[in-house]
């Protein structure tokens, strides 16, 4: 039963009460109703909108990362993803209710227009460069306007316990009124009050209770979502967000354990065990066994921070305890140094 019928219901009881002392009593009650429905819908609206901003800002970031591979149906989904952004932003934009909202509003619009702009750049730039051109610029800005929909999720939440905070003293306040004409009136008022502090806020009590736990590490947690009602939804849509979020996480240590898989398949079909080493020095992959993997490591910090000439810089020896290391500089097609491969004498 969502959370607006049984507010209804529950106010609704009130008004037959009081009906047959007070018929303006009636029609206040169900207007306090109504105002609440409303304000709970817009606020529902508005954090479904954001979880859809967001999905659409996911799907726009795996479609730049499949440009970037040159994906020829990539242009076709961040169009799709870009389009169901807009249309997002546009619904909880028509739900604005608070010039806090306004001031998210305009923050989203700014970062997500800087983050259109870097990442319509970010194809142009060299070859070479595109992997740390999306890491510097296009990633930092997508997280930025991430932050600011889950600032819009977060003060639509709280507009949610402040109108019930509202929707409690005004109905402290008429019953205080309709208690001297009528004191069954007052008893009723009594018993839905806690009923609906029972249901709404002990559980927007533990839905935060749940965020903060989350928040503080505890990414396991996830919100109860049992409910067939508005918080059960939000609940559900704030998982669903929580799920994404890992899915993500961990196709990206996926993606870097075969990307360190292939490395060490490259430095085996060389042949002669070498290590692959980060251009300060830090072991990404080696087929050396533990004691000259140290060698190699602590050796690194002797070894030259700036590139010579493209094609003409020649290999770095050093000798060590247990024999020679010759290093030799990775660069890309333009020079620009990537690393060390290092391998023992």
């Amino acid at each position: 039963m969502k959370l607006r019928t049984r507010i209804l219901i529950g106010y609704g009881y009130l008004v037959a009460l009081l009906v047959l002392c007070a018929a303006g009593a009636g029609v206040a009650f169900h207007q306090l109703g109504t105002d609440i429905g409303r304000l709970l819908e817009e606020n529902v609206a508005s954090i479904h909108a954001s979880v859809q901003m967001r999905d659409a800002l996911e799907r726009q970031d795996g479609a730049m990362l499949r440009r970037l591979l040159d994906d020829p149906g990539a242009a076709a989904e961040m169009e799709a993803a870009e389009a169901a952004f807009d249309s997002a932003f546009t619904a909880a934009a028509d739900n604005v209710t608070s010039d806090e909202e306004t001031r998210i509003f305009r923050e989203i619009r700014t970062r997500y227009e800087d983050y259109r702009q870097v990442r319509a750049r970010l194809p142009a730039a060299e070859t070479g460069r595109l992997p740390d051109a999306y890491e510097s610029e296009i990633r930092p800005r997508l997280l930025a306007v991430k932050r600011a929909t889950h600032q819009l999720l977060e003060t639509n939440r709280e507009a949610m316990i402040e109108t019930d905070r509202v929707a409690r003293r005004a109905a402290t306040r008429r019953s205080v009124i309709l208690g001297l004409l009528v004191m069954v009136a007052l008893l009723s008022l009594g018993i839905i009050g806690r009923s609906l502090s029972r249901n709404l806020l002990a559980r927007l009590t533990e839905l935060q209770e749940t965020t903060a736990a989350i928040v503080g590490g505890e990414t396991g947690l996830r919100a109860p979502s049992q409910a067939e009602d508005e918080l059960g939804l939000i609940a559900r849509q704030f998982n669903a967000i929580l799920d994404r979020q890992q899915e993500v996480e961990a196709s990206a240590r996926g993606l870097s354990a075969l990307q360190r898989q292939l490395l060490l398949g490259l430095l085996r079909e060389r042949g002669k065990p070498a290590a692959l080493l980060s251009p300060s020095g830090d072991v990404i992959a080696t087929t050396l066994d533990a004691p000259e993997t140290e060698r190699v490591h602590e050796a690194a910090d002797q070894l030259p921070k700036e590139a010579g000439e493209p094609g003409e810089e020649a290999p770095v020896v050093l000798e060590r305890e247990g024999g020679a290391i010759t290093y030799r500089r990775l660069t890309t097609r333009d020079g620009r140094p990537v690393g060390w491969l290092a391998a023992m004498e």
